[in-house]
Parts: structure tokens; C-alpha cells; sequence
């Protein structure tokens, strides 16, 4: 029994010693499998933090702030991967790498961090379109700032940016009544479209020849009528022109006018012996532009 005891005494003091050998040599992985199969816990632990202080001394920090972490309960181990992983993500978030940021400060456990990148990601987005077109909106020059907000995507707006939606709509309004006051209407009217319902826009247009554009349907009749003076009745495809209260096809008096308020319209067929009568919701509003002043000229008015 004493010489076993001895034995593996002297069997355990040969593998450390070889496992401090092979630390010597720089060998720490090996050294560590050893000094954990001995049950030098301790050992293996200062192990661990000498090779994450050395990975991070070497500017491998995502590595260094892994090693650390796997350090539970080792000194500040648990602290200095914090650190570093917030060192990390402050370094993307100056460069703009918002993912990247984002994963950086949820290791690290920052909440506010986290939320600080959220509102940096949203302020890439937005910030300058909507200093863009306040500074537009100031001078006066609205079609910029039409320009500067069209392209953005409303829905995935944030709150604190939810304002610009109505900044967008009025802009529009302006400009399109900017340019009816200079009788454009033809470069007025996509900007009024834009608007339908905000203030007086919809009496605009009801107020020029643009109020009968677009697609009309009953169960029985589709007519579409086009900015370019082109259109179809129930599939036949036509010209047309409005003059007073007819409306013209293909040169000819087609229908006349009784009712026109909003998306209703109402026409009296005058093609055939007996008049009938039409009555249409508009599904659909034209998009072809510009708009041949001759076809508005004699139902445009000045606002």
C-alpha cells in the first residue's frame, strides 16, 4: 500500500512537472488538459485568464471577450468580457455597423446600449430626409422636399418620425396649389393626387377636368378614361375629350353629365334611342402623366 501511494506520488509530480514544461513552452492547451486531469482547477483557471489577457493584448478582442466568458467565476473574468464586448460594439456603431453593434451590446447585457443602436439605425434612415425637406419646407421650395420624402417607407416609420407623414401630404398640397396658382396644371395634378382628402384637395380637383380620370365599374360597364386622352368602354378601346357636360368618344357625343362627386358619376348614355343611365364607382385613379393641356383647357378653372 506505501508503495503504491509512492507511486503515484511520484507518478503525479512527473506530470506536472511535464505539464509545467509544456506552459514553459508555450504549450498551454496541452499544459491545461493535464493540469485538469490532475484537478488543478486553480491552475487551469489562471491558464485561461493569462491566454484571454494575452488574446486581447494581441487585438483579437472578440476572441479575448469569448475566452473571458467561458471564465465563469474567475476573478473579474466575467466584468472584463463586458467591457470588451462594449468596447466592441461602440467601435461598430461609430462605423455604422448597427447588426453588428446590436449583437456586441447584447453580449455585453447593455440594455440601453442596445436601444441606443436602435435609435442610431432609425436616424440613418431618416434623419437626413427629414432635415432635408424641413429645410426645403422653410424656403419655400417644396417640390424638394416632396422629393426628399417620397421615397420612405411609412409603415416601418418611428414614432418620433411619424410626424413626416403629414409633413409629406401638406408639402404636396403646397406645391400642387403653388403650381395651380401658375396655372401648371398638367404639373400640378400628380402632386394633388398625392394628397386626395387633405384640406381643400379633393375641390381642386373636382374643380378641373382631372375629377373624371381613372377606372369606373358597375356590374354592367367598365369605363376607363386616361390623362393622355385614351380610354375603353366595357373593353373597346376609345378617345375621349370632355367639353361641358359631354363627354365625347372618339370624337362623337357619347354620354352627358349628371353627376360627378368624388368617386361617383353618374352619365346618361346618348348613343341610342333610349338614354341609359350609368351609374359608377371609380376603383381606380389614373397615373398617366403629364397631361395634355389641351384636353383640361376648357373645364380648368383657377383655384
Amino acid at each position: 500500500m506505501k508503495d503504491d501511494a509512492e507511486a503515484a506520488s511520484r507518478a503525479k509530480a512527473l506530470r506536472e512537472q511535464l505539464a509545467a514544461d509544456l506552459e514553459a513552452e508555450g504549450l498551454s492547451g496541452e499544459a491545461a488538459e493535464i493540469y485538469a486531469a490532475l484537478g488543478n482547477a486553480d491552475k487551469v483557471a489562471d491558464m485561461g485568464y493569462a491566454a484571454a489577457e494575452a488574446l486581447l493584448a494581441e487585438g483579437r478582442k472578440t476572441e479575448a471577450a469569448e475566452a473571458f466568458e467561458k471564465l465563469e467565476g474567475v476573478r473579474d473574468a466575467a466584468g472584463r468580457a463586458k467591457a470588451i464586448w462594449s468596447s466592441l460594439g461602440e467601435e461598430a456603431l461609430r462605423a455604422g455597423a448597427f447588426d453588428e453593434a446590436d449583437a456586441a451590446f447584447t453580449r455585453a447585457g447593455d440594455e440601453e446600449a442596445v436601444a441606443r443602436v436602435q435609435t442610431a439605425r432609425e436616424d440613418s434612415v431618416w434623419a437626413a430626409p427629414a432635415q432635408t425637406a424641413q429645410n426645403a419646407l422653410e424656403a419655400g421650395r417644396y417640390a424638394q422636399a416632396v422629393s426628399a420624402l417620397e421615397p420612405m417607407n411609412w409603415d416601418e416609420a418611428p414614432e418620433r418620425y411619424a410626424s413626416l407623414r403629414e409633413t409629406y401630404t401638406r408639402t404636396c398640397y403646397l406645391e400642387g396649389c403653388r403650381l395651380m396658382e401658375e396655372e401648371d396644371y398638367e404639373r400640378a395634378y400628380p402632386y394633388l393626387q398625392r394628397c386626395r382628402g387633405w384640406e381643400d384637395t379633393d375641390e381642386r380637383l373636382q374643380r378641373t377636368g382631372w375629377a373624371i380620370l381613372g377606372t369606373w365599374r358597375n356590374e354592367a360597364h367598365t369605363l376607363i378614361l386616361r390623362g393622355d386622352g385614351t380610354g375603353a368602354v366595357d373593353g373597346a378601346a376609345v378617345t375621349w375629350a370632355q367639353s361641358g357636360y359631354s363627354l365625347n368618344l372618339d370624337g362623337e357625343a357619347a354620354f352627358k353629365l349628371s353627376l360627378l362627386q368624388g368617386d361617383l358619376l353618374m352619365l346618361r348614355d346618348v348613343r341610342g334611342d333610349t338614354e341609359e343611365v350609368w351609374s359608377l364607382k371609380r376603383t381606380a385613379h389614373d397615373a398617366v402623366l403629364p397631361l395634355p393641356s389641351t384636353l383640361l383647357r376648357l373645364e380648368v378653372m383657377k383655384p
